[in-house]
């Protein structure tokens, strides 16, 4: 009698253990993000930088305020005055810390799925027993913490406040839980952006531009359109507290220089809070349509040409039958013949003898063609949303609309060169094309030439909108041709600096985010940074009050030329002076000169920074080749 094989229970499905899966809902993606952010570099340089500026602007702001009173005073006086100065540290704490979240907080999370697509490590993750939830909530809460983390630094800022009077504790809570809460949400944003956009760039500059439209262009619009049914004071601050609710920056201007029962900080605490959950949830749907996208790729094989099926083989002891012969048919079908269609093959462009360049030239502001029928439906729709309600409050024929217009538009071609610059190079050594890059027989030269011309390419389009702009308002007659076409010029060529800088960056950072980060410091430490040191100068060793330091940093700064050129131009005697022809004041100088001067002083910057991009670029091409590791 044959032996019985003992019954062999199924084998149960695999279950992870709890150690891989994480107690938390986060799962064990938290952990291994948490540890490569405290390993990176750019990490404690984001830190210091933070810091240095706060420092810095909070010294300024303390030396301002001693000038102002003189120190020979009571003990009643000299309280009151500390109680005053800790109410504008905390407000200036306030608005930088919640402006730096909104900013930098889409930074940090701009490639956390996208560089997971690029790495080809994407399909990997996907596979593990970790779901989508787990994935997005440990991509966002890694890099959150960097964010919170810079909160935390300075919390000793509180303290000195504290010490000095004047702001109550529940306002500092507050503060506290707003600005993290402002993080969450301007995180959540860059994180849902970066699940259907791979380049780091390209979200940096959605997330900045899609909070300014809906932080600030449409509540503003919306006002000056609602203008005539928003009669009463109660309807009035009705809507002011609903725009609070819903802009961090606002609700700190209300608890700060108003009264605090205006909007409180728990409730725009609340609407960013939602918001970052809302986004939460959108990018883990985003994220599982990618992973079944992904499982999807792997199907079974095609029938051979012949159309017999591929038949699986027979497992070991399995009976097989023999196969019936066919029964012939009895008649065949006749097929008609049809022509195949052959398409005609484009004709073949010749590359050149800079494949770099050629590239660079051909990648689009953004990838896909729905997403630049979305980013230029938005864009005009916004640019003629402002323009009607400005014509319904009857300002759109006022010099300074046009001119804060140019400073509006500057600052958006400013940021998308600082931007799409930095991660030029940085893309490259991301992906697996910077090995490519560097072992070709490449000139640093070509390589640093055609990444220039490639982010200058993506900064074209933006700058036709200025163009037109500014080609219909001097042909209406609202601006004069000479102010349009310093605003036109200056708003291209004195950001041709920031694509050097970011190129530079770019060539010597590893990661994206730590190159944008560096390249928008940049701006910031030349055009704010050098009014505060010269102020500080200014207060600590000049003592005549007529003696004006600060002025002198304006004639660096392109603002200050488009600002003066379009709200000052053609009015004679526009400052009562008598004279005529002369009627645009020098800063710091206390001098009148003509336009023709003001146009020929406004070129002469604008050729020094021209001057300083070409020395950037020269630079970088001749130290491309130490940079980059490779042999010359």
């Amino acid at each position: 009698m044959p032996a019985v094989p003992p019954v062999v229970p199924p084998a149960a499905p695999y279950a992870p253990p709890r150690r891989l899966l994480g107690l938390s809902p986060f799962g064990p993606l938290l952990g291994k993000e948490l540890r490569q952010m405290a390993r990176r570099k750019r990490t404690y340089v984001l830190r210091c930088a933070y810091l240095g500026l706060l420092l810095i602007l909070l010294g300024f702001v303390w030396l301002i305020f001693t000038n102002e009173f003189s120190r020979s005073a009571g003990v009643v006086q000299q309280a009151q005055r500390q109680a005053q100065l800790g109410q504008v540290f905390f407000a200036t704490f306030a608005f930088f810390t919640i402006g730096f979240m909104q900013v930098m907080a889409p930074v940090l999370t701009s490639n956390a799925i996208g560089a997971e697509r690029l790495a080809r490590t994407f399909d990997v993750l996907v596979m593990t027993p970790i779901n989508a939830w787990q994935i997005v909530c440990g991509k966002l809460f890694s890099r959150l913490m960097t964010a919170l983390t810079l909160v935390g630094l300075s919390l000793p800022v509180l303290a000195i406040v504290r010490l000095l009077g004047g702001v109550e504790i529940d306002d500092m809570i507050g503060l506290i839980v707003l600005a993290a809460a402002t993080a969450t949400g301007s995180a959540a944003l860059g994180l849902f952006f970066s699940t259907f956009i791979g380049r780091a760039w390209a979200v940096i500059l959605l997330s900045v531009l899609v909070q300014f439209a809906i932080y600030v262009v449409i509540p503003a619009c919306a006002g000056m359109l609602l203008s005539d049914v928003i009669r009463t004071a109660r309807l009035y601050r009705f809507v002011q507290q609903l725009w609070g609710a819903w802009w961090p920056v606002v609700a700190c201007g209300f608890n700060i220089f108003e009264a605090r029962s205006a909007v409180g900080w728990w409730i725009p605490a609340a609407v960013q809070l939602g918001l970052a959950l809302l986004l939460l949830i959108a990018s883990a749907l985003m994220v599982r349509r990618l992973a079944r996208g992904a499982a999807g790729d792997v199907r079974p094989h095609a029938a051979p040409p012949g159309g017999f099926p591929v038949m699986p083989p027979p497992l070991p002891g399995a009976l097989i039958e023999p196969a019936l012969p066919a029964e012939p048919a009895d008649e065949l079908p006749t097929l008609a013949y049809q022509p195949t269609k052959i398409k005609p093959s484009r004709p073949a462009r010749s590359v050149g003898d800079n494949p770099v360049l050629w590239h660079a030239v051909r990648q689009p502001l953004f990838a896909r063609l729905w997403q630049r029928i979305v980013a230029v439906v938005a864009t005009l729709g916004l640019l003629a949303l402002t323009y009607v309600a400005l014509a319904n409050e009857n300002d759109l024929d006022d010099r300074g609309t046009h001119a804060g217009y140019a400073v509006v538009f500057h600052s958006v071609l400013l940021l998308i060169a600082v931007v799409v610059s930095a991660t030029a190079m940085a893309g490259e050594k991301e992906s697996d094309t910077w090995t490519l890059l560097i072992v070709s027989p490449i000139s640093g030269w070509q390589v640093v030439w055609g990444k220039f011309c490639g982010s200058l390419r993506r900064l074209l389009w933006p700058w036709a909108i200025v163009v037109a702009h500014f080609c219909v308002a001097a042909l209406t007659g609202t601006v004069p041709l000479a102010a349009a076409m310093i605003a036109v010029v200056m708003s291209l060529a004195c950001n041709l600096l920031w694509l050097a800088t970011g190129l530079v960056f770019s060539l010597r950072c590893r990661r994206t985010t730590a190159a944008v980060v560096l390249n928008l410091f940049v701006p910031i430490l030349l055009y704010g940074g050098v009014p505060l040191v010269l102020a500080t100068t200014e207060a600590l060793f000049v003592n005549d009050p007529g003696f004006d330091l600060t002025e002198v940093a304006v004639y660096h700064i392109p603002y200050y030329y488009e600002v003066e050129s379009v709200d000052r131009f053609d009015r004679a005697n526009y400052y009562g002076t008598g004279s005529s022809g002369r009627n645009i004041r020098l800063p710091f100088f206390d001098e009148y000169t003509s336009q023709t001067s003001f146009v020929l002083l406004a070129m002469g910057v604008t050729i020094a920074y021209l001057t300083l991009t070409a020395t950037l670029l020269a630079w970088a091409a001749l130290r491309f080749d130490d940079w980059a590791g490779r042999a010359r």
